[in-house]
């Protein structure tokens, strides 16, 4: 009996003393990556969260196209809640606890999650382009039974790609001793699939889908553009009457006063100015009459011919910045339509990028050595690489809800609603 508890004993003292071996973690940096791993699972659960309650209970976002948004929430829930915490847990512990049979089926979910994210993103880049082309899809604002095909599909595509080491598409999974773990699928032949459908064949459709659609929008905002300020008529072609200047008449005066200065002994008052602005009628502006002095003194006419030279610059002058203000108001709220169109365009083009930039940055690095590892035995990819590109890719379920509602006004208020919701109604109960 002795010898059976000290068997028990000396195997669990093994088993705990391989689990540590296993587990190449020292404390401080399973803290790091727990706390790191914990914010980005946080993240998922309540940005996705978010988007589903905002889109159910806000009409305004009650969009055909946000439904898409929803699907992408809920694939992106399935990562946070079903697979990070067993991937979290199987990382720091370096032993895999939870039964070989909930390996099969976490590894399956894992594929099946991370490929309905992938998809509904697809899903959304060619809806958003069929938008741009046929605005008048969307003229339902519940969602359409083609809608709940494409979602559905989306989902049993995913799970078919899944599902085949379910049904011995796989190699069995070699034991490192007596520490249980749980690898990921070695089978060449499966990852190669599930890489190339899960993956590189959304990625393609989704450059195309966003480089059309980028050409779609500059296309329509171009002929926006065109007819928000159209090109003005030649002055030349206008039946008004012609523009005379201040400083015109100045130079005119100048030169007959010159001439004549010996001979001038009465200065007229100055005629009517008369302004012709684009839009507005003809206005009448009388110059003070102060310029009308009659003498014979030549110091005190040249005194006053030089301050009415004066007195008609400064009046010449503010008509002549009046003129080109209305001149340049005469289109001024098709500039600001112009400018907004612009700026459109551009934060457009900003949402495309950071759309397309997270997908890459965060799925691509595993894709590309996740193939390389499984095919050669010889290359030796250091572990933490390795592991680092793995964990990479469940940041984007944490960046997708960010990056597709963060830069739209209705989400942004709808999250503040939902969040400040709770400390609204304890100050309303407060003052009852």
């Amino acid at each position: 009996m002795s010898n059976e508890s000290d068997a028990i004993v000396n195997e669990t003292a093994t088993d705990m003393l391989l689990q540590m071996a296993a587990s190449a973690y020292s404390l401080p940096a399973k803290v790091a990556i727990g706390l790191a791993a914990s914010t980005v699972m946080v993240m998922i659960i309540v940005g996705n969260i978010l988007v589903c309650i905002a889109v159910v209970t806000e009409r305004k976002l009650r969009h055909p196209q946000n439904w898409f948004l929803v699907s992408l929430a809920a694939s992106d829930l399935l990562v946070g809640t079903l697979i990070m915490p067993f991937a979290l847990a199987y990382e720091l512990l370096g032993t895999w606890t939870f039964g070989s049979v909930w390996c099969e089926i976490w590894l399956a979910m894992d594929v099946f999650a991370c490929t309905a994210s992938i998809f509904n993103l697809c899903l959304i880049a060619l809806e958003r382009y069929r938008c741009v082309v046929n605005p008048t899809a969307y003229s339902s604002p519940t969602i359409n039974r083609r809608q709940g095909f494409l979602i559905a599909g989306a989902y049993i595509t995913a799970a078919a790609i899944s599902v085949p080491p379910l049904f011995g598409w796989e190699e069995p999974h070699e034991q490192h001793g007596a520490v249980p773990v749980c690898p990921l699928h070695q089978s060449l032949g499966y990852v190669a699939f599930s890489a190339t459908a899960s993956f590189y064949i959304p990625l393609i459709v989704m450059v195309v889908a966003y480089i059309c659609l980028i050409v779609a929008t500059r296309a329509h905002l171009r002929k926006k553009k065109m007819t928000v300020c159209p090109p003005a008529t030649p002055v030349a072609s206008r039946q008004r009457t012609p523009l005379v200047t201040p400083k015109m008449m100045i130079k005119k005066k100048k030169t007959a006063d010159v001439t004549n200065a010996k001979n001038v002994k009465h200065l007229k008052p100055p005629q009517m100015i008369r302004m012709q602005q684009f839009d507005a009628p003809a206005q009448q502006l009388a110059v003070s009459p102060m310029c009308a002095i009659e003498t014979e003194d030549s110091s005190l006419q040249a005194q006053a011919q030089s301050n009415c030279i004066k007195v008609l610059q400064r009046v010449g002058t503010k008509l002549e910045l009046q003129f080109d203000r209305n001149r340049k108001e005469e289109c001024s709220p098709g500039q600001e339509r112009l400018k907004i169109l612009q700026s459109k365009e551009r934060r457009f083009t900003l949402i495309i990028g950071l759309v397309m930039g997270a997908f890459i940055v965060c799925w691509y690095p595993f894709f590309q050595l996740y193939p390389i590892v499984v095919a050669c035995k010889s290359c030796r990819v250091p572990d933490v690489v390795f592991k680092f590109c793995f964990w990479i890719g469940y940041c984007n379920s944490a960046a997708n809800p960010v990056i597709y509602t963060i830069f739209n006004k209705d989400f942004r208020n709808a999250f503040l609603r939902i969040i400040t919701c709770g400390l609204r109604n304890s100050r309303k109960q407060g003052k009852r």
